[in-house]
Order: structure tokens, then sequence, then C-alpha cells
């Protein structure tokens, strides 16, 4: 059996063996080594405002901005810098696009998780952090911040002010859309 060339061109969406086309070159082994849940080891090469490149000993993966950490990050500038050493696990390979999707926050257990356990119908003290017209944004913990529903401030008529602490009862947690619904401790 023939051994299949290394290399192949795409022409028009077609895959063609070198002698028939001049097209793009493409390396149909590139990206190999890697699989989704491969736990790898490289070096930030740039950082974007969107994410990471990280050089993996020739490949190029990506780090985007929503898999740097479990809490938000302003810029990515915050999480590493070019040249620093970073370890990431693979989400995805796209031999065709020669895209690596890395996260550096898949490698450390979601603190929402943890906190959802514990702190489910549990009362706590909370600083008022921001104020909508659907209600107040109480931070409940560094990192956590509840949504206090309008309605639940009726009590109230002037209502939390920004810095104000307030006592409230956490009461439901979506950890796959990381919100967190408090309401007034009684």
């Amino acid at each position: 059996m023939d051994k299949l060339p290394q290399w192949i061109y795409l022409v028009n969406g077609w895959l063609q063996q070198p002698a028939e086309s001049k097209g793009i070159a493409l390396n149909v082994n590139w990206g190999e080594r890697w699989e989704p849940g491969d736990v790898c080891r490289g070096t930030v090469s740039e950082v974007a405002s969107f994410g990471l490149f990280v050089d993996l000993d020739g490949d190029v993966g990506v780090v985007t901005a929503a898999n740097l950490s479990w809490t938000p990050v302003t810029h990515p500038s915050q999480i590493a810098q070019v040249g620093q050493t970073v370890t990431a696990i693979v989400l995805s390979v796209d031999p065709f696009a020669q895209q690596i999707s890395l996260s550096l926050k898949g490698l450390t257990p979601d603190p929402l998780a943890a906190f959802a356990v514990a702190k489910i119908n549990a009362e706590t003290i909370g600083i008022v952090s921001r104020i909508t017209p659907i209600g107040s944004f109480v931070e409940i913990r560094e990192g956590f911040t509840g949504l206090l529903e309008e309605s639940a401030t009726e009590s109230d008529p002037i209502g939390p002010q920004i810095g104000d602490s307030v006592s409230v009862r956490v009461k439901r947690i979506n950890i796959t859309t990381r919100q967190i619904l408090v309401s007034r401790a009684e």
C-alpha cells in the first residue's frame, strides 16, 4: 500500500496530490500529537486583547479570554506575559484550520461549583457593588456577585446603596450561566 504524502494541497475545496496542484500547502500531520483532554506545557508567544498564543514546541495554541480564569479578567496580560511558561488543557484540535484551542482554567476546579454546594440556601453578608433597574448586585464573596431582584427590596423604599452591607440568602446558583440569585435574609 502506498504511503500517504505528508503534504496535500487544497484547490477549490478539493484535496489533491502534490504533483497535481500548485495550490495552498496543508500539512496533514499538523497537530496530530495533540488530542482534546491532553495537558500540555508551552511558552506564551503573544498576548492579544482576546487571549494568549502559546508555542507548543512548534505548534501554536490559543487560549481565549473566556478560558483564562474562573474569575473575570479585564486583559489577558493579567494572567500571563510573553515568554512565560504555562500549563493548559487541550480543548480541541482543528487540523484544517491549524488551530489548537487551550484552557488554563480547565486545569482547576470550578470555584462556583464548590461555592454552590456550601452556600445554597445559606445566609451571608454581602456588599452592594452595583445598582441597576432590575435590582442590586451584591458581592457575597470575592469573585461571586449575586442579583438581589428589585422586588426583594420593595420593603425598603430607598433600597440599598452602593457600598452598603446587606444580609442575603443565596436562593439559586446556575453554574452553566454563572448567575447567582439572592434574596434579603429574613
